[in-house]
């Protein structure tokens, strides 16, 4: 099942359109948690999926220079948002996200994070640029994030977590050529079999940037 939001804006010159993204966003989870928590527990009989989500990314999911309770506090980007709007709903969220991260760093934490966090979902939301999309050859980038995010999905499978994939999305330092192979990641990911998130969306400008607003 492969799922449509729009990219994430974490500045908060662009906060109506994050509490727009917020609301597809969880839109869209919601019948990956209905369906999975009904097969979760006719497969597991009493032991239902722990109703947690785990935000692992970078900087967009950390809610980088977003601000809340005070100035840039990083507490009003969509996990956070998530975080709030789903507590009434008996959903916990936890944010355990770290700017810059790749799935290299990523991979050597996230076994002792999720440990703490102890969710039954994964919402992984990492950046082909922190992947060296802008600065390496982006044959090797793709390689490099396809066996990462693919090592994820497996190690959240193998801890009897549900991974949901954010797929990539637009960065205002794109050039063409980088933006045609973010693309190609994004249609990559949609032949897998694990649920995914358009995060790129019809916020982005058409060249790999994201829309002014």
């Amino acid at each position: 099942m492969h799922l449509i939001v729009n990219h994430l804006a974490t500045l908060s010159s662009r906060a109506s359109i994050l509490g727009i993204v917020l609301l597809l966003l969880t839109s869209a989870l919601e019948p990956v948690l209905a369906v999975d928590m009904q097969e979760g527990k006719r497969s597991r009989g009493q032991n239902d999926i722990p109703k947690t989500i785990a935000v692992l990314g970078s900087s967009v999911a950390s809610g980088w220079v977003t601000s809340y309770e005070k100035l840039r506090d990083l507490k009003n980007g969509y996990a956070y948002r998530m975080e709030r709007l789903l507590a009434p709903r008996g959903w916990k969220v936890v944010n355990v996200s770290t700017p810059g991260d790749d799935t290299k760093k990523v991979l050597q934490r996230m076994k002792r994070d999720l440990r703490r966090a102890k969710p039954g979902y994964v919402l992984i939301g990492l950046s082909m640029s922190n992947e060296g999309l802008e600065t390496e050859d982006p044959d090797m980038v793709i390689e490099s994030y396809t066996q990462g995010i693919e090592k994820i999905i497996e190690t959240c499978r193998e801890n009897n977590m549900t991974p949901v994939v954010g797929l990539c999305y637009a960065n205002d330092n794109f050039t063409a050529t980088q933006y045609a192979y973010l693309k190609r990641m994004n249609r990559l990911i949609n032949t897998w079999d694990v649920p995914s998130i358009n995060l790129l969306g019809p916020l982005d400008d058409g060249r790999g940037r994201l829309l002014t607003g």
